[in-house]
C-alpha cells in the first residue's frame, strides 16, 4: 500500500502547488466560477484562462505535509491544466500538432472538422488518441479488405444483429432501423465522403478477432451466458501477450495507470470480479477483424469506439436538483439491479454491483448501496433474498443528499455517469469498459478510479469522509468535476468526436 503522508518543499510557483496549497490552507479564499452562470465564449483561450485566472491569487506555504491522495490530485491536476493549454489555437497549429503526434498528415475534410470543432466550442482540438487506439488494428489492412469483410458481414448476419449506415453525396443515404443509441449526425454529415458503416447498438462489444488477416470468411460465434476467461487468455495469447501477474499495488494513480488497468491481459486478478466476464448476458461476436462501430470495448476486443446518445436522454442527464457540496451526508450512495452477466448460484456473489451491495453490509457508515431488483436462476434468486432480505425502491433524488457517488457498469457502460459528475458530488468510478472519453476525464481530477474488485476503495472514501483535508478536497473536486462535465461532456463534445472518427475511418476506405 502507497504512504499514507510524506513530507514536500514547495516554492511559490504558479500552477498547481497553487491550487493545493489554498485547498489545504485558504479554502475560502477563492470559490470557482459557477458553472451556471459561464457565458459561452467562441474564444476558447479566454474561456480557460477566464477559468483558472484567480490561481495566482493564492499563497504557499515554505514547507507542508502532503497525504498521498493530496499528491495524487496534485500530479494530475497539473497534466490537466497542461491538456487543456496546450489544444492547438489555430488551424496551423492543429495540423502540426497532428503531425507531430501521429507522424501523418491529417486525414482529408480536417479543416472543415477544425472549423466544426471550435464553432461548437469544442476545448479539446488535439488529443484524439481513443480513436487512433481504436482505428489502429486496422491500418494493417487494405482499403479493399475491409469493403470486403464488410459485404461478407452483411451475407452472415441473417438475424441482423448488426446495424448499417450508408453515407452518399452528403447525406445519410440509408439507416437501419432501431439504432437508438446513434447521436444526430446532421451538422456535418454534408462533408463526409461516401462510405459504409457497421454499428452495434448492444450493451456489449463485438469484435474479437482471433484471425486478423483477410482469409477466412466473417464468421460469428456465440459466447453468452458463459464464463469470458477462457478467451480473454485465448486472445491474449493469439496477440503475443503474456498474462500479467497479480496486482497488489496501491491506487491507480494517473490517466496512464488508468487506462493500464483497463488491459486485460495485464491482469489475471479481474477473473471473477465483473459480470461480463462471469457470463456475459447475450454475447455474440466475430472472430475475423470487421470495422464495427461500438459504443464500448474491452481492451480484447477490436470494435470503434462512438459515442451514445443514451448518456445524454433527459432519463439519464436530467437533474433539477443539484446541491452544493459542503452540506450533502458523507456517505457514498448507489441504487442499481444486479445486471453485468447472467446470474446463477455460481456466480451471483461476483458480479461487480453485487460485491458492491456486499461491501454495504460491511461498511454501512461509509457505504449506501442497495439492489432494487433480483433476477437469475432460481438458486441466484434465493442467494439474493437470503443475503440481502427485499429489493430496495430507487429514488434518482436522493443521490443529491450523498457527497459520494458510485458509477459502474451494468451490462455495458453506465448511462447515468454524465450526470453524475454534474451533480456536485465527488463520483467514484469503476469501469471494465473503454469509452470515448477516457482521454479527457483526468483521475483524481474529475473522479476517484476504482479498481476492479474494489480492493482500494474503502481506503480512499474513509479519508476523503473522515478527515477535513479529505472534505476539502472532495469538494474542490466535486466542483471541478462539475465544470469540466458541462464544458468537455457535452453532446456537442461527442458529436466533435464523431465527425472526426468518421474523417479517420474514411482514410481506411480510400483507394490511393
Amino acid at each position: 500500500m502507497p504512504p499514507r503522508s510524506t513530507i514536500v518543499r514547495f516554492t511559490v510557483t504558479f500552477g498547481g502547488i497553487l491550487l493545493l496549497a489554498n485547498y489545504l490552507f485558504g479554502p475560502t479564499l477563492l470559490r470557482e466560477p459557477n458553472p451556471y452562470l459561464i457565458p459561452h465564449y467562441r474564444d476558447d483561450a479566454r474561456f480557460e484562462n477566464g477559468h483558472f485566472l484567480s490561481h495566482s491569487n493564492w499563497t504557499v506555504p515554505a514547507l507542508s505535509e502532503l497525504d498521498y491522495i493530496e499528491q495524487l490530485f496534485l500530479k494530475s491536476y497539473n497534466d490537466y491544466r497542461s491538456y487543456l493549454k496546450r489544444q492547438s489555437k489555430t488551424y496551423s497549429q492543429a495540423v502540426s500538432n497532428y503531425k507531430k503526434r501521429y507522424k501523418r498528415n491529417p486525414p482529408a475534410g480536417f479543416e472543415k472538422w477544425y472549423n466544426h470543432a471550435k464553432w461548437r466550442g469544442c476545448l479539446v482540438i488535439d488529443d484524439y488518441d481513443v480513436i487512433e487506439e481504436s482505428i489502429a488494428p486496422f491500418r494493417s489492412l487494405t482499403p479493399a479488405a475491409i469493403k470486403l469483410r464488410i459485404k461478407e458481414l452483411r451475407k452472415h448476419d441473417k438475424k441482423h444483429r448488426i446495424g448499417e449506415i450508408l453515407i452518399r453525396g452528403g447525406t445519410v443515404a440509408n439507416i437501419t432501423e432501431g439504432l437508438w443509441q446513434m447521436i444526430g449526425w446532421d451538422g456535418f454529415v454534408g462533408n463526409l465522403p461516401d462510405m459504409d458503416i457497421l454499428f452495434n447498438a448492444w450493451d456489449e462489444p463485438f469484435v474479437l478477432p482471433l484471425d486478423n488477416g483477410t482469409y477466412q470468411p466473417v464468421q460469428f460465434s456465440n459466447a453468452a451466458k458463459k464464463p469470458l476467461w477462457p478467451k480473454v487468455e485465448e486472445q491474449c495469447m493469439s496477440e503475443g501477450k503474456d498474462m500479467g501477474t497479480v496486482d497488489t499495488n496501491g491506487y491507480l494513480e494517473n490517466m496512464a495507470q488508468v487506462k493500464g488497468a483497463l488491459d486485460l491481459c495485464d491482469h489475471p486478478e479481474y477473473e471473477n470480479t465483473h459480470g461480463f466476464f462471469n457470463a456475459p448476458s447475450s454475447l455474440t461476436v466475430t472472430r475475423q477483424l470487421v470495422p464495427i462501430f461500438s459504443i464500448q470495448t474491452v481492451s480484447i476486443f477490436k470494435d470503434l469506439l462512438l459515442p451514445t446518445s443514451a448518456t445524454f436522454h433527459p432519463n439519464f442527464l436530467d437533474n433539477d436538483d443539484v446541491r452544493p457540496f459542503p452540506g450533502k451526508i458523507r456517505k457514498m450512495y448507489w441504487r442499481g439491479s444486479p445486471t453485468g452477466g447472467d446470474l446463477t448460484e455460481k456466480n451471483v456473489l461476483n458480479g461487480h454491483r453485487v460485491r458492491l451491495a456486499l461491501l454495504s453490509q460491511e461498511y454501512n457508515d461509509l457505504v449506501d448501496a442497495k439492489l432494487t431488483t433480483y433476477f437469475g436462476n432460481k438458486k441466484a434468486l434465493k442467494i439474493l433474498n437470503d443475503t440481502f432480505g427485499k429489493p430496495q425502491k430507487a429514488d434518482k433524488k436522493l443521490e443529491n443528499d450523498y457527497a459520494y457517488l458510485m458509477d459502474m457498469d451494468g451490462n455495458g457502460q453506465s448511462g447515468r455517469f454524465y450526470r453524475l459528475l454534474r451533480s456536485q458530488a465527488v463520483v467514484f468510478k469503476l469501469t471494465a469498459f473503454k469509452q470515448w472519453h477516457d482521454d479527457r476525464l483526468f483521475p483524481w481530477v474529475h473522479y476517484v478510479p476504482v479498481k476492479l474488485g474494489m480492493p482500494d476503495m474503502v481506503d480512499i472514501l474513509k479519508w476523503m469522509s473522515g478527515t477535513e483535508r479529505g472534505w476539502e478536497l472532495s469538494r474542490r473536486i466535486a466542483e471541478e468535476a462539475d465544470w469540466w462535465a458541462r464544458r468537455a461532456l457535452r453532446l456537442e463534445d461527442a458529436e466533435v468526436y464523431i465527425y472526426r472518427m468518421l474523417l479517420e475511418y474514411a482514410e481506411l476506405l480510400r483507394e490511393q
